[in-house]
């Protein structure tokens, strides 16, 4: 904006007047860095005596939301060139579109026709509004509006490239200019870079803090991210201007996608009364009605009586449809907006994403590829192609319910994910009483941003696993560190949104979803599953817990770091109530009902009771069970647990072994889940290995690991003493808690194996003994020696002469084996 203040200062001392040039410089320089009531003030008694400061007294207007007020400085104007561009504008803001055009349709000016184009262009009129672009383009451009324009009208007919170069070539030459940065930045905005975006938006507000355009750009730039600065910058921008559509309109969809209806509905009562006739927010409308089970086609007609081409409406409920994982309804609207508009590109890559959320990959690579074609910008179309092409690199197996695809270097996650996946369908199927009609596809990424690529397009997803219905992807044990992740639960979890999604029709609420597949956790094996923790204690103590009709925000707008977390807990331990209160015959029948009700209508018609009674009725079972965690959290704590435990404590630190053991039993006699404020069972297993007691160790530590979804050291330590004991059934259990920890681990899997054959279960060892053969770094020689001896004392003769073939075939020189093939071959004669 300073270049404008120094050109039109130049101008008014060339005639002369150099108060009226100062007075105008100091409006400029005040709105410029956002002090919008100098600058109204200065400037709107300026504007009674020159048109300059009348221009700029219009466009402040508008800035700051006084779009009627706008209208009428730009009314009295007369056929001011650039005030009937400007007079456009804000009949356009004001809804007044018809009127808006007609003052522009015969203007010369290249800002003039690009506004006409904008308008024709909401008309669906695309062929016409292209040749008016064309126009501008190849116009002249003597000023830094007309070129701006250019480049704006090379933008809309998708010269991105030429565009971008344009906008670049303008800052140059007027490095202080807002609105060439706010412009360049919407066009990084569109074609999905907003980090640099965002870069341009923030160089705007360190000029102007206040600036509504730069803050609503920063507000799109992190709109699909559970960042809480988005609503900050919106309320910001509303602080200068209280008639933003935009800002309306974002916040009805973020609320929308938290199923939250009605505040949504609220904020476009906002935006309609500024615009009655927007078309976004007419699209917004749709969706709430579509949502709330209404007649969404009218306001479909609406749009269509307006502009008959315009996909978007379509395009953006489908998105929202896919925000509440209800693909196949997605992909009909996806389908919709292409039919309507085939150059619409975006609904080209959400077609083509979604098709690959039910298992269609082939449909889905080749609605990929049409994006590509219109739009090589679209980042998340780019990498989900380099995904695919990835698969190549993957291995399928089939299971009697599930698809499974691996990287062939996991091949040892195989024979486990298979058979956890079919243990899990058999458990669920017998909880809900139901069986998914459907293959579902299980994809393990040994790459973490491999796996958010296939979620969300791009890479920093912090997640473990998704459901998308019919496809399930997921980190493999490869993309986190050893001992830190547990496949097997966040796997177990997966497959219960399977039944819900399923049983629901998609529809269950975030918040439920997430509650069931915590709870199966928990329910599946001791140890699994988000439970009270030190986190949720906090946020129940701060009044963060949320109702349960916002709880699923807690899942999709988090309002503080941890909120995500305490809200998985929230979720199981409601789950848990209900289930222990009213029975699984209750919740089987709720996610029935979400099929043809909302939240509210599906609880109260299968409870009897509002979301608010429930709400008080489990804020009271948690009650108790809150101060019970409480208690262990606090060291000072008078229960009788907290006593014991420090009794162990201070045997514990003076190496009186005898005496913490047996305090430590008796604190774990009181508490069934001892884990604070440490780990009972491991300090009770270090005390009796100190004593010598290696059975009792064991077993100490195997509870001690079930304690938590991520105990390696316990579980090491019960299966190395277990081994030496020769306890069998501590070094099963620890074995196979292993695995759901690490499956790479070839020398786990190669002790155990061994441990087998030494315990004379020949059957047992072919299992770990073949993971080692999968496994790169393993001494798979060595495996395929025992696997032989194995198949050899089970009676298979053919496949210990084949496991003692591969291992001669790595090992020729391989005594032990060469003997085995011996027996082998004298027994078969």
């Amino acid at each position: 904006m300073r270049h404008r203040v120094r050109i039109i200062s130049c101008l008014l001392l060339a005639t002369g007047c150099s108060g009226l040039a100062q007075s105008l410089s100091n409006g400029m320089k005040a709105w410029d860095r956002g002090d919008y009531q100098t600058a109204e003030s200065a400037l709107a008694q300026l504007s009674r005596r020159d048109p300059a400061a009348r221009l700029a007294y219009a466009r402040v207007l508008r800035e700051i939301g006084k779009y009627s007020e706008a209208e009428a400085v730009a009314r009295v104007s007369g056929n001011d060139p650039r005030m009937v561009v400007e007079l456009s504008h804000a009949l356009r803001l004001q809804g007044k579109y018809e009127e808006a055009e007609s003052v522009v349709t015969a203007s010369l000016l290249p800002t003039g026709r690009l506004a006409y184009a904008e308008l024709l262009r909401r008309r669906g009129q695309i062929a016409k509004a292209r040749e008016v672009y064309q126009a501008v383009v190849q116009g002249s451009h003597k000023d830094w509006e007309s070129a701006l324009a250019a480049a704006q009208s090379l933008q809309r007919l998708e010269d991105f490239h030429r565009a971008n170069s344009a906008f670049q070539d303008l800052l140059d030459q007027y490095p202080d200019s807002i609105e060439i940065r706010l412009a360049w930045a919407d066009l990084f905005l569109e074609k999905y870079n907003a980090a640099e975006a965002m870069g341009l938006y923030e160089e705007v507000l360190k000029k102007n803090s206040r600036h509504p355009l730069a803050l609503v750009g920063m507000a799109r730039c992190i709109s699909d991210s559970a960042d809480p600065r988005g609503r900050e910058v919106l309320e910001r921008a509303l602080e200068t201007n209280q008639k933003f559509p935009a800002v309306f309109q974002i916040l009805a969809r973020h609320l929308i996608e938290e199923e939250q209806y009605e505040a949504a509905a609220k904020e476009l009562d906002a935006a309609e009364k500024i615009d009655p006739r927007n078309l976004e927010t007419w699209s917004l409308r749709a969706a709430i009605a579509y949502f709330s089970r209404r007649d969404f086609k009218t306001f479909f007609d609406q749009i269509a009586s307006v502009n008959s081409h315009y996909g978007e409406a379509w395009l953006q409920l489908g998105e929202l449809c896919a925000s509440q994982r209800r693909f196949e309804e997605a992909i009909g609207f996806f389908n919709k907006a292409i039919g309507l508009y085939p150059g619409l590109w975006r609904a080209h890559a959400a077609l083509g994403i979604n098709l690959l959320r039910l298992g269609a990959y082939q449909e889905g690579k080749e609605a990929l590829e049409r994006s590509y074609r219109g739009d090589p910008f679209h980042v998340w179309t780019v990498n989900t192609l380099r995904l695919l092409d990835s698969f190549k690199y993957y291995q399928d197996s089939q299971t009697a319910h599930f698809r499974v695809r691996i990287q062939k270097k996991e091949e040892v996650l195989r024979d486990l994910a298979e058979d956890l996946l079919e243990r899990s369908y058999q458990a669920l199927t017998e909880r809900y009483h139901f069986s998914p009609p459907f293959i579902t596809n299980v994809e393990f990424y040994p790459n973490h941003e491999d796996f958010a690529v296939r979620t969300l397009g791009v890479p920093g997803l912090g997640a473990l696993g998704a459901t998308f219905g019919k496809v399930v992807a997921l980190d493999s044990p490869l993309a986190r560190k050893k001992g830190e992740y547990n496949w097997a639960s966040t796997l177990w979890h997966e497959v219960a949104h399977i039944f819900a999604l399923s049983l629901s029709d998609m529809k269950v609420p975030r918040w439920l979803t997430e509650g069931l597949s915590t709870y199966e956790e928990q329910l599946a094996r001791p140890g699994w599953g988000r439970k009270m923790d030190p986190v949720f204690v906090a946020a129940a103590n701060k009044g963060q817990l949320l109702p349960l009709k916002e709880l699923s925000t807690g899942f999709l707008r988090p309002k503080y770091p941890e909120q995500i977390l305490v809200s998985y807990t929230h979720g199981s331990l409601v789950c848990r109530y209900l289930a222990e209160q009213y029975g699984w015959e209750k919740l089987r029948e709720l996610l029935r009902a979400f099929r043809d009700k909302n939240e509210v209508e599906a609880f109260q018609s299968i409870y009897g009771k509002s979301l608010e009674q429930l709400d008080m009725e489990f804020q009271a079972y948690l009650k108790p069970r809150l101060a019970q965690v409480a208690a262990q959290l606090d060291i000072s704590s008078t229960t009788e647990y907290m006593k014991r435990v420090r009794e162990a404590e201070g045997y514990f630190k003076s190496g009186e072994w005898a005496k913490a053991a047996e305090s430590y039993r008796q604190a774990a006699s009181v508490e069934p889940e001892p884990r604070y404020p440490v780990n009972v069972f491991l300090r009770l297993g270090e005390a009796e290995e100190n004593l010598g007691n290696a059975e009792a160790a064991a077993e100490a530590f195997l509870q001690a690991g079930q304690l938590s979804e991520t105990g390696e050291e316990a579980y090491r330590r019960a299966f190395d003493l277990a081994m030496k004991r020769n306890r069998q059934d501590v070094a099963a259990a620890a074995y196979e808690n292993l695995v759901f920890l690490y499956p790479a681990d070839a020398d786990l899997h190669l002790a155990m194996g061994e441990a087998w054959l030494r315990w004379n279960r020949p059957e047992q060892a072919v299992a770990p003994l073949k993971r080692v053969t999968e496994i790169p770094n393993g001494d798979t020689a060595q495996a395929y020696y025992l696997l032989g001896r194995a198949y050899w004392n089970a009676g298979k003769l053919d496949l210990a002469r084949k496991a003692v073939l591969a291992a001669l075939d790595i090992a020729p020189a391989f005594e032990k084996a060469q003997q085995l093939l011996l027996q082998i071959t004298e027994s078969r004669k």
